[in-house]
């Protein structure tokens, strides 16, 4: 009986956490169809970045960068206090919480990066993803902005679903082309030498 109550009672902590993330994330303008796929698009991430830190403790070899920061910011504000996404996360790879946890407690480090500003051979995955799917979004939102349609309808994988167009989307892509764009000429070479042909496409 003890048992069978103690089940019952985590059966509605599951549900209650459920529902409370299914909320927030309508509020933030996901649809249900979304949320029914953020599983499958995270998962995939935290697949390919804990791939990617079997060989290199951080991004871009053993040393941080401004961008493992941002991640690991990410994880503190949304994962590692939230238990129901920190379970995802646990369950599905827990090398990737234990990377984040890694950053904040990290002292600074004389390691050096990769030579030659090489982008470690376990990113491509990440580059694919882009190409694949955030790219075309950013000009399908682009698109969608300038017509003044009020969704963007994108198949990231997981079948078609309908998004509320981002204005702070647009914004950000202008913001990132106009640094791509203010970079001296040798050192915007030496990007696009590093990284794969279309990532960098966003104008």
């Amino acid at each position: 009986v003890v048992a069978e109550q103690v089940e019952q009672s985590l059966q509605r902590i599951r549900t209650f956490r459920q529902r409370m993330t299914t909320e927030v994330a309508l509020a933030y303008g996901t649809t249900p169809e979304q949320g029914r796929d953020v599983m499958g698009w995270y998962g995939e991430f935290l697949d390919d970045m804990a791939a990617h830190l079997e060989f290199h403790p951080f991004l871009l070899g053993e040393r941080p960068t401004v961008a493992d920061f941002v991640i690991s910011g990410g994880f503190a504000a949304h994962f590692d206090n939230d238990l129901y996404p920190r379970n995802f996360v646990l369950d599905r790879q827990p090398s990737v919480l234990a990377y984040a946890e890694y950053c904040w407690n990290t002292e600074y480090s004389d390691k050096g990066w990769l030579p030659d500003d090489q982008i470690p051979e376990t990113w491509q995955p990440f580059f694919e993803a882009m190409q694949k799917h955030y790219l075309p979004y950013l000009m399908a939102n682009r698109e969608a902005l300038d017509s003044g349609a009020a969704t963007v309808d994108m198949d990231f994988g997981f079948g078609m679903v309908s998004t509320p167009c981002r204005a702070y989307q647009e914004l950000s892509r202008l913001d990132i082309r106009d640094e791509i764009l203010r970079l001296p000429v040798d050192d915007l070479a030496r990007v696009r030498r590093a990284i794969p042909e279309g990532v960098l496409e966003i104008s």
